[in-house]
């Protein structure tokens, strides 16, 4: 689903560009001997408003809205007082129709029916007294002018060669003509036209893959377009396509994001139309199926659709739904979409050739079901010569699993591998080596041949950590790739097991996961001058993060009419901050490498490493430790026996007896599902593991070297900001006095001043006894997110207004080598947050160890356990404690309550 495997894959592009720009052609726009004075002397600070819905011409240092009589221009104002806008049409008040969108949290949308002869637009936003840091904006000036029924032949004949032009491959020919035709356009002050004359003929010059002379179609457009909205949002959208052409596919979402994000401020259905349905692609290939089919959802709502492009975003909206559907997400019932994209495409003459791709998304929907039947005679309809390269491949690789599945004969399955084969040539890229790789590998599997299947499964696991390594760098959704090439993995793991091999299978289970965790590089293995501006940006975000959080500190403290002011001025700072951590951490990321089995941390002395990983009607578990590796199979847990702790012990613990009863610790290696079971609270021999030897759980990222924060003897304590927990800052007065007690230098945060500094640099440990809330103040729709991460989920509240989310900590590296986060649900795995979690988070970040909860808990409970756990930690100056060991300590607090009949420990002990 590609859009540069085919030639045209949104015809509204083409059909709008050609179709406006003739229309636009046939009128001429009038003298402005008696327009009033410029734009200029309305504005005595800038005022930030779009619009739209108008023909733009330039004329001196003006742009002219050439309307329409009788229709209404779009005008969108970003200003906290924007529904307080009044609009004035030459010194006459006029109603305008308001408009919101559900997706902005701050702005106002205007429809102003313009009357005939009318020449200038006033519009006055009341500003907000004494607000700090915002401009005196009260008003706003548009120039008009009413649009001539003249024609001028000459623009049209200009238009007409270049359209010819775009009906063939001469790239010199198209540049030549598109760039008279401009000048011409450029000469009578048509910027409009010119815009759209130019993307048109990058759409062109993409296609033919002239991708450095479609740049400089929208280069030139950019330098004469960026002075209105409908101009720079449709740069912006054929900027995108022309980056996903090229392969960057995450700075084509974002400009996909910005040019549609600004269409629809404006209502501008043509933009919207091109925008929307690609950019929910480019989300759901980048793994943000959430937010891929809220849009293909928004994209089907336009009432303009031409029935192919209905047809492709049925498509692509059934194919959304599919995967989610595979990966047991929230999602909608992708067959009817697929059927009514099938159906559509049957009727529509023009897009026939299309239905190819929803009937290999049916076929994939078959198989999914377990109807093999089904599939085939799916794969059978489909006219693979007029399917994309990409879909041709998977259609091929589709029909070899089928016939993997059913045992066909050598013949029947060579046939099929032939023409998946024949399919991947010409195609470069991993994702189609992978498939070969594992298919290969399953072919051997069925021929007896385990040595050259596992060589086959581990190319393929190679070609997968460059596949993740291209995900690290793009910035998506942790999880998404990983999932979806698992499996390889699997096959990979099996294989090794059936055949004696468990340490080996085990290494491969391992790989797997550090391989999903895409953990950032430090700062430090910057080569220089990347060094030096990486840490120029951080400066820079925590100075722009600063000023949002003072802002929204202020609210509370200034008249209710100054709350709209702050609030928009908090939401500029906080988007300038988002895009500096995303740099950063993209910029990290590129020194991110897949780490080896050796590279991560193995069973310590005395240690169990225990390995859950489901596969689909069982489980492995794995045991390791300084004895070797063993490997036993259980059958799949049942959602009921989740519940069932006793069930659980009797399960996965028991049959490990021998093992558990040597181990001084187990380390938990949990995969998928596996990662919900709280296996330190499971009973074994009577009691709960914790309270018989302590149990971490890993996250397997690479060992670390002791960083001088680790033997220092500093801690850092954040208490409840918001003081509405009532023990959050009683535990850390009582924290605070038993680390001075044992000699530690403890600095208190003050969390009660407006944009709080946090800096952790230099200290030990970190312990946080507040609110882990989860912002719900708009739609989470506008990815891709800064590093990926969309924010949102629960996050670390150090003051009033300051908040620290996940990718705020990936950026503030090193962190705290020990961090108690005693609030609710800062421990997620990643089946509960969809994404990175706040322990993972500070691991990621080079955290040693990270005590968590997946579980809301309960304030009086918290402070019990801290009490206890800081009693231990710390020790006494007669009994000095085993150098801050968390595990150790959790695992003397469990059975002290456990032998007290008092409960079990909420937390679990997050270790890298």
């Amino acid at each position: 689903m590609n859009p540069s495997s085919s030639p045209n894959p949104w015809s509204l592009s083409l059909a709008w560009v050609v179709s406006t720009a003739l229309l636009l052609a046939s009128h001429e726009v009038g003298s402005t001997d008696d327009r009033v004075e410029t734009v200029d002397r309305w504005e005595r600070a800038p005022l930030a408003v779009e619009w739209g819905h108008c023909t733009v011409v330039a004329q001196a240092s003006t742009l002219l809205c050439v309307y329409t009589p009788g229709e209404s221009i779009r005008l969108w104002i970003d200003h906290p007082q924007a529904s307080e806008a009044r609009v004035w049409i030459d010194q006459v008040e006029v109603e305008a129709e308001r408009y919101s969108l559900a997706e902005e949290p701050h702005g106002q949308g205007l429809r102003v029916m313009v009357p005939p002869d009318s020449l200038e637009l006033v519009l006055e936003v009341p500003e907000a007294q004494e607000a700090p840091e915002t401009e005196a904006v009260r008003v706003w000036g548009l120039a008009l002018q009413p649009r001539s029924p003249e024609t001028r032949p000459w623009t049209e004949s200009d238009l007409l060669a270049v359209s010819e032009a775009w009906a063939h491959d001469d790239v010199a020919h198209i540049e030549q003509t598109t760039a008279r035709a401009i000048d011409g356009l450029m000469a009578q002050g048509r910027i409009g036209e010119a815009i759209m004359l130019l993307c048109g003929s990058s759409f062109h010059l993409r296609r033919l893959r002239a991708f450095e002379a479609a740049g400089r179609m929208l280069d030139r457009g950019e330098d004469i377009g960026d002075g209105f909205a409908e101009g720079r949002s449709t740069l912006l959208v054929y900027r995108g396509l022309l980056r996903w052409s090229q392969g960057d596919l995450h700075e084509a979402a974002a400009l996909l994001r910005d040019g549609a994000r600004l269409a629809r401020r404006i209502d501008n259905p043509g933009v919207i139309g091109d925008a929307l349905p690609i950019y929910a692609e480019a989300l759901a290939e980048l793994g943000y199926y959430t937010e891929a089919r809220y849009w293909a959802r928004e994209s089907l709502r336009n009432p303009s659709l031409l029935p192919c492009d209905r047809a492709t975003i049925e498509r692509t909206a059934g194919w959304i739904n599919l995967v989610l559907r595979a990966r047991d997400q929230p999602h909608d019932d992708p067959r009817p979409r697929l059927k009514q994209a099938l159906a559509s495409y049957r009727e529509e003459p023009k897009c026939a050739h299309k239905q190819g791709g929803a009937q290999l998304s049916l076929a994939l929907l078959a198989a999914q079901d377990g109807d093999r039947a089904q599939a085939h005679a799916l794969l059978d309809s489909i006219d693979i010569a007029a399917l994309s390269a990409e879909d041709r491949v998977r259609a091929a690789d589709l029909r070899v699993r089928l016939e993997l599945q059913a045992g066909a004969d050598s013949a029947t399955l060579q046939r099929a591998w032939d023409a998946l084969m024949a399919a991947a040539q010409g195609v470069d890229d991993d994702d189609v080596r992978w498939r070969l790789a594992v298919r290969q590998g399953q072919r051997l599997v069925r021929e007896r041949k385990p040595q050259a299947a596992i060589e086959a499964f581990e190319r393929a696991e190679r070609l997968l950590d460059r596949l993740i390594r291209a995900q690290a760098v793009m910035g998506v959704g942790r999880t998404a790739t990983a999932d979806r090439y698992l499996e390889g993995t699997l096959a990979l793991v099996s294989l090794l097991v059936d055949q004696g091999r468990a340490s080996e299978a085990f290494c491969v289970a391992r790989e797997a996961r550090a391989r999903r965790r895409s953990a950032t590089a430090g700062i430090d293995a910057l080569p220089g001058p990347e060094r030096v501006a990486v840490r120029d940006k951080l400066r820079r975000y925590r100075e722009y993060k600063r000023r949002a959080e003072l802002a929204e500190a202020l609210v509370a403290q200034r008249p209710r009419e100054q709350e709209a002011g702050l609030r928009h001025g908090a939401e500029r700072s906080a988007q300038t901050a988002a895009e500096l951590v995303d740099e950063i951490v993209e910029t990290l990321m590129r020194t991110t490498v897949s780490p080896r089995c050796h590279e991560l941390v193995g069973p310590g002395p005395q240690e169990v490493l225990l390995g859950l990983y489901p596969r689909d009607d069982d489980w492995l578990i794995f045991t390791q430790d300084e004895r070797g590796t063993t490997v036993k199979t259980v059958t799949a847990l049942t959602a009921a026996e989740y519940g069932e702790p006793s069930v659980l012990g009797a399960r996965l613990l028991e049959p490990l007896s021998e093992v558990l009863a040597r181990a001084s610790r187990v380390r938990v290696l949990a995969d998928r599902q596996a990662q919900q079971l709280d296996v330190h609270l499971l009973p074994w021999r009577g009691a709960p593991l914790l309270a018989q030897t302590p149990v971490t759980y890993g996250v397997e990222l690479p060992r670390r070297a002791t960083s001088s924060q680790a033997t220092s003897s500093r801690a850092l304590l954040i208490a409840d900001p918001t003081r509405t927990l009532t023990g959050a800052r009683v535990e850390v007065q009582e924290v605070a006095d038993q680390l001075g007690q044992a000699d530690w230098s403890v600095d208190v945060l003050a969390t009660d001043a407006p944009g709080v500094t946090v800096e952790f640099d230099g200290y030990a440990l970190l312990h946080y006894a507040a609110h882990t809330a989860t912002q719900q103040e708009r739609a989470r729709v506008w990815a891709p997110y800064p590093a990926g991460e969309a924010g949102g989920l629960p996050h670390l509240q150090v003051g009033p207004m300051t908040r620290l989310e996940v990718y705020d900590i990936l950026a503030m590296r090193p962190v705290p080598p020990v961090a108690f986060l005693a609030g609710c649900r800062t421990g997620l795995v990643e089946l509960d947050a969809g994404t990175t979690s706040l322990a993972l988070a500070f691991l990621l970040a080079d955290g040693q160890q990270v005590v968590a909860s997946r579980h809301n808990v309960d304030d009086s409970r918290g402070l019990d356990i801290a009490r206890r756990f800081y009693q231990r930690f710390t020790g006494s100056r007669s009994s000095p404690p085993a150098r801050y060991d968390a595990a150790q300590t959790l695992h003397e607090v469990q059975r002290a309550l456990t032998q007290q009949g008092d409960g079990v420990v909420p937390y679990r002990v997050w270790v890298r």
